[in-house]
């Protein structure tokens, strides 16, 4: 008989309902910790309890494995609510400690996530699992892209054997920053993006979208949904709308993320052609991280990322001074906004492996 308990975590506001994310986040930190080198990687508990709070776009789902009274093994999923119906996303962690129980933990809380995404409908599963780069004589696996690699670890095989594909590696880059926020001078990136850019103006701003500009930011912010590099996984496009933008700036505040934005307008047609944001994480004040970054198809070609990430590290300095290193993906393929962030001085620090499952198709 086996010695392992399967728990789900309870929703928001059951007497309780926090412990289950701080032991998710505990497991999550020795985990990275472990095998990464740093515990950067994952929301904090201050982030997990605000999306458990605010569910209105997304569902959460949490299942916790326990043996020797510890939590060992979780798997979690956020469930979309106004696209992308039939996608459970989520992610699965495992105590290094417990690598060699690695099957019959992931197995155990399978068995039961699988049956709850099933009633609800959620036919299309992802997971993500970040591993480090690995070395050219490891063991490892490429997506079906074809591009890039992630170790061939005991989550891995899990995930080949319970019938998934690797669809798809991130690389995950990092900037190290001194008290200048940048550790090199950018005048000539800034000079050169300026000079190929003198149609488009700047601007910036901190915190929610200004009424203004949630038109344009509903469209760009949908595109961002589907331009981006996504090998063969079925992702629909984003519904965005004034309320879905609200909504979306209103959780970065609950979560405890200062949200700093940048967008490129088009001088004569008035168009907006390109945001990027990045956030300041309130309960880790010395990281940041560079999300979203995107330049509309017909405003390509004039250096606007390049521009736009430039002028945010700028804003950056100014309103978090303390941030000492900067996090952000990239699909491996997507190779000109890597381009972009090494030229910025991010390097690659580890690589996630998006798997995905139709069940039915195991």
């Amino acid at each position: 008989m086996s010695d392992v308990q399967i728990v789900r975590a309870p929703d928001a506001p059951t007497p309780g309902w926090t412990t289950g994310l701080k032991e998710f986040v505990a497991l999550s930190d020795r985990s990275h910790g472990a095998r990464l080198g740093s515990i950067d990687y994952q929301f904090r508990v201050s982030e997990w309890a605000a999306m458990w709070v605010a569910r209105e776009q997304t569902d959460q789902l949490l299942w916790l494995a326990v043996t020797d009274g510890r939590v060992v093994a979780a798997m979690q999923f956020g469930l979309p609510l106004q696209d992308n119906l039939r996608l459970a996303d989520g992610w699965l962690i495992l105590d290094p400690e417990y690598a060699e129980r690695a099957s019959e933990l992931f197995d155990a809380l399978w068995d039961q996530a699988r049956e709850e995404l099933v009633r609800r409908g959620r036919g299309l599963v992802w997971f993500w699992h970040l591993t480090a780069i690995p070395d050219t004589d490891e063991a490892q696996l490429e997506p079906r892209t074809g591009s890039g690699a992630v170790l061939a670890d005991e989550t891995a095989d899990w995930l080949a054997g319970t019938g998934f594909g690797l669809e798809q590696v991130e690389v995950l880059a990092r900037l190290d920053v001194d008290d200048s926020l940048v550790g090199k001078d950018f005048a000539a990136l800034t000079a050169d993006a300026e000079a190929a850019s003198e149609a488009y103006q700047v601007k910036g701003w901190v915190g929610p979208t200004p009424a203004e500009l949630i038109p344009a930011m509903t469209e760009l912010r949908a595109r961002m949904s589907t331009d981006v590099p996504a090998g063969d996984l079925a992702m629909e496009e984003e519904s965005w709308d004034e309320d879905r933008i609200r909504y979306a700036d209103a959780l970065q505040e609950l979560m405890g993320r200062r949200t700093l934005w940048m967008v490129a307008r088009h001088r004569d047609s008035g168009e907006l052609a390109a945001y990027t944001q990045l956030s300041v994480v309130d309960e880790v004040p010395e990281l940041a991280w560079q999300n979203d970054t995107l330049v509309a198809g017909a405003h390509r070609g004039h250096r606007l990322g390049m521009r736009i990430k430039l002028a945010n590290l700028e804003q950056l300095r100014e309103q978090a001074p303390g941030v000492r290193r900067i996090l952000t993906g990239n699909a491996d393929e997507n190779a000109h906004m890597r381009s972009i962030n090494t030229a910025l001085g991010f390097r690659p620090a580890v690589v996630g492996g998006v798997w995905q499952l139709e069940l039915g198709a195991e």
